[in-house]
Formats: structure tokens, C-alpha cells, sequence
């Protein structure tokens, strides 16, 4: 599990710092999406935090889905907000606005954009009541002990081989027996 560590220049510099804080970040961010997705039986294909994968995309990481299923707004919402709720599990919150960036922004803006156009709700105070309604949801499951334990688990071995394959993600979430993890993503 991701323990933060305060900046110790007798330990490494504070750039490493800061690229060691961004990278269990965006490794806590992803994991946060694939879980709520695999948890709510959403067909994974992979989830990646490898920059050779998601090169031409801007983002630190991605969750691709075989299918996005039919729009229930509620859990498209809890599935978006899974990533925020995730990465500041392990950030203090003088960090938060670090989680203001990059995914986060990405994730809110298709989520406003979902409400806008596919629920009706045009109001951006609507939207912030829905989307912090979701958030609070999916933080209630996530601090919950075996499910943070899944979190961890996750985060752990995207952190170890960039790239999982939703099999993978299964077995590591003990929905699926027997299969084995290797750095090829087999």
C-alpha cells in the first residue's frame, strides 16, 4: 500500500519528489476508475499508466471499457468521480488541488457534459450538487475495509507492470480464480 512521504532531500531530490507523488497519483486515479467499473460488472479491456500506451492522449492514464453500457446516469457518475475519490485516499489534502488537474478535469468535464446534454441538467450548480452527490457515494464504498483493500491491491500492481488487462483486474479482485499475473499482460 502507498504510504505519502514528505519530501527528504537526503533521500532523493525534490523533483523525483514530485514525479514519485504524481505517478501514485495518476496510479490511485486509473485504479479508481477500473475498480468501480469492474466491480459494477462494466467489461474492461485494460487499464494502463504506461506513457507508451496513451501516448497520443492527454492524460497520465487510461481505463478502456469493451462497451460503455447503457447510460445510468448515476453510476456513470460514481464512475467518473471513482478516480478523484481514489487519488486522495493517499494524498494529503494539501495535495488536493494537484488532483485538480489532468484526469480529474478531464473526468468532470465529460460528467457536466453527460448531464448537459444526455440528463437535461444545465445549471452548474445542479451539476456540482449531482457531482459531489456521487462523490460522496463512492467515497462511503471505498473507505470501506475490504474494498480499500481491493483499492490498494490494484494500485499496487498497475503501480508494478503499468498495464493490466481486465482479466488481470478480475483476479486481483478475487472475481476471478487462477490467473496468474505477468509483466506481458498475459
Amino acid at each position: 500500500m502507498y504510504t505519502y512521504r514528505k519530501y527528504d532531500s537526503a533521500v532523493e531530490t525534490e523533483q523525483q519528489w514530485w514525479d514519485r507523488t504524481r505517478s501514485w497519483k495518476s496510479v490511485y486515479h486509473e485504479t479508481g476508475h477500473v475498480w468501480f467499473a469492474t466491480r459494477s460488472g462494466w467489461p474492461v479491456k485494460f487499464v494502463t499508466v504506461d506513457p507508451k500506451v496513451h501516448k497520443n492522449r492527454n492524460a497520465n492514464g487510461l481505463t478502456e471499457l469493451y462497451s460503455f453500457p447503457a447510460p445510468i446516469p448515476a453510476m456513470l457518475l460514481s464512475y467518473v468521480m471513482a478516480g478523484k475519490v481514489c487519488e486522495r485516499l493517499v494524498l494529503p489534502r494539501w495535495l488536493w488541488s494537484l488532483s485538480m488537474m489532468g484526469g480529474y478535469y478531464s473526468d468532470v468535464e465529460k460528467a457536466s457534459d453527460y448531464l448537459e446534454h444526455d440528463c437535461g441538467v444545465t445549471s452548474l450548480r445542479r451539476q456540482n450538487k449531482v457531482l459531489c452527490e456521487a462523490e460522496a457515494e463512492v467515497r462511503a464504498l471505498v473507505t470501506q475495509p475490504p474494498f480499500r483493500d481491493e483499492i490498494d491491491r490494484l494500485a499496487e500492481a498497475l503501480m508494478e507492470f503499468q498495464t493490466l488487462t481486465g482479466t488481470q483486474v478480475r483476479a486481483i479482485l478475487g472475481l476471478d480464480q487462477g490467473v496468474a499475473l505477468s509483466p506481458s499482460g498475459d
